[in-house]
């Protein structure tokens, strides 16, 4: 969030400092299983995810973990979410659909977008989606009017099967953008260096290997 909190979705919530000091944690309602995690400007907490694997449903809390709304969504379609400065909510999922809710929970927009199973948003409105199941594979950025910027990354794997997995993407509040990348088990990271409207303004600039116990990735 704005205040560089982090916040983890498990069997509950946990929301620590930028220093990885627990400040709170919550439980979530029962049967549910977390998919995806993002914060709004306030500090309103947007959970993805399944109820006995039977209903898609995203749920929205308050700062204090107290839940404020949730809303069902179409089955497999929020396996990620992102929020804007505006509160609108974006999922994606299986159907290769970007969709776009209200922060009351209506449904007001959705463009396919193929091979995409993440999705954020930066502090000036612009959508972040990875593809995944392809290679190479990149990170494509879409405008407010769902007009394609540009794509960046061009992530590639020497596995067999030849498919790269990006399964999660935050942004910090100065625009670095983090990768999720469960084939090559790394996370990317990628440095804003323009202005936000620029086509050329992304640049590789880390990439963190991660140990081969590590079998879900999550950035949120």
């Amino acid at each position: 969030d704005e205040n560089n909190n982090i916040y983890v979705a498990g069997g509950q919530i946990y929301k620590f400092n930028r220093y990885g000091v627990p400040i709170l944690s919550w439980d979530l309602e029962g049967g549910y299983v977390p998919r995806d995690i993002a914060a709004d400007l306030f500090g309103n907490i947007y959970v993805s995810g399944e109820i006995f694997d039977r209903t898609s449903v995203i749920q929205k809390y308050d700062t204090t973990g107290r839940l404020i709304n949730q809303w069902p969504v179409p089955l497999g379609s929020a396996l990620g979410i992102g929020v804007s400065s505006l509160g609108e909510v974006f999922t994606t999922g299986f159907g290769n659909q970007i969709r776009q809710y209200s922060n009351d929970g209506e449904l007001t927009d959705n463009w396919e977008v193929p091979n995409s199973q993440s999705v954020a948003v930066d502090a000036f409105d612009y959508v972040y989606v990875p593809e995944t199941g392809v290679s190479p594979a990149s990170i494509r950025k879409f405008d407010c009017a769902k007009q394609e910027i540009t794509q960046f990354g061009n992530i590639s794997t020497s596995q067999s099967l030849n498919q790269v997995e990006l399964k999660g993407i935050a942004i910090s509040p100065r625009g670095d953008i983090y990768v999720a990348d469960r084939t090559n088990r790394k996370i990317h990271q990628f440095r804003s260096l323009t202005m936000p409207d620029s086509q050329d303004n992304i640049t590789p600039n880390i990439h963190i290997s991660l140990p081969s116990s590590a079998e879900s990735l999550f950035a949120g």
